[in-house]
């Protein structure tokens, strides 16, 4: 499918061009991979351009903030501002007795699990990130341990650059509060014997078993993994 002039439901607020091999072009191709859609705030506005994305990624989608009288230039400078970032995700291994703490997410119609974690923001230390997504996550406290592995995520059409940084991790009581969001589903205990029926991302399986087993982490620096 192919819109050379937007759907009635868009207008005004979008302007749909052509893709071009541009920077920003690729921006919104590696947008609509990774659904990530906050724009200066404007974050109701954006679920047509989610709309439109999932349809065609290749399509070009600007964004004119009808509170904005330079709304494409703002735009345009923010696409070139993140284009092509590495994102580093910090998420903690956190066990109690046979149970081990996950993260349920959901992206382009696929669900899968994580270890609970998320975005480190500017200015922030691996632990104030690490303590900040948890009580956001699952609205709990944690005492934060040692790195145990550092796992990139790099498909092989190069939209995304994830750096994973995994540490071990405390809870100090065990009762959840999870707080679902756009990606975010559920955060829970789960059986450790059923870890290897889940999908988990990155693939660190056989190292979180491993270490849940022995206590051992092995090497630090797993490399690239992606699926």
């Amino acid at each position: 499918m192919h819109y050379d002039t937007p759907p009635r439901s868009l207008e005004p607020t979008l302007k749909i061009v052509n893709p071009n091999p541009g920077p920003i072009a690729r921006w919104f191709r590696s947008l609509a991979a990774r659904r990530t859609w906050t724009v200066a705030g404007h974050e109701p506005a954006m679920a047509p351009l989610r709309k439109v994305l999932d349809i065609h990624p290749g399509l070009v989608v600007g964004y004119l903030l009808s509170n904005s009288s330079n709304g494409w230039g703002a735009f345009k400078a923010m696409s070139q501002e993140n284009e092509l970032q590495t994102r580093i995700r910090v998420a903690a291994l956190i066990a109690r007795g046979d149970e081990i703490l996950l993260a349920e997410h959901e992206k382009g119609g696929r669900r899968y699990w994580l270890l609970p974690g998320g975005g480190m923001e500017y200015g922030e230390s691996i632990e104030e990130t690490l303590k900040r997504e948890l009580l956001e996550e699952a609205g709990l406290e944690i005492e934060v341990g040692d790195l145990l592995w550092m796992v990139e995520s790099i498909p092989e059409d190069r939209h995304r650059h994830v750096l994973n940084l995994i540490l071990r991790a405390q809870a100090r009581s065990e009762v959840l509060h999870p707080t679902p969001d756009r990606v975010l589903r559920d955060v829970r205990w789960m059986k450790i014997r059923e870890l290897e029926t889940l999908r988990l991302f990155p693939d660190t399986l056989r190292e979180i078993l491993d270490y849940l087993e022995t206590g051992e982490s092995g090497p630090i620096l797993l490399g690239r993994r992606w699926k």
